[in-house]
């Protein structure tokens, strides 16, 4: 359980600092980080037919003690949410949003240092 917290809190970490590189107001990063993280969160278990997609979205696995005691995946009627399946999906999530940060950051950079290196001459 300890795992699949840590890897929900490094998941929520990456989404908003991704979502605060793409919008640079702090009002819209809040409410867009909020939508993107805890609309999911609320609608497990309640809209039917993301029931059956659930085992692929990363906010599934953030209520981490319904997924190891199975509790979230009878509510669902989805067997593929389990611990598993749930540190897979976080790891792949975070990778993801960690390549995005870095080539944001990465791009941001060389365009910064080309704007710097055109404005010297």
């Amino acid at each position: 359980m300890i795992v699949l917290q840590a890897l929900s809190i490094a998941v929520v970490v990456c989404t908003i600092d991704f979502v605060s590189k793409l919008f640079k107001r702090v009002m819209t990063t809040l409410f867009v980080s909020l939508l993107i993280l805890a609309a999911p969160v609320l609608a497990i278990g309640k809209i039917e037919p993301l029931n059956e997609w659930a085992n692929l979205l990363p906010g599934t696995y953030f209520n981490s003690a319904a997924v190891v005691d199975y509790s979230l995946g009878m509510l669902c009627d989805n067997a593929s949410i389990n611990f598993v399946n749930g540190v897979l999906v976080l790891s792949v999530a975070l990778l993801t949003l960690l390549i995005l940060n870095f080539g944001i950051d990465g791009y941001r950079s060389k365009v910064v240092t080309l704007n710097v290196n055109s404005t010297i001459k």
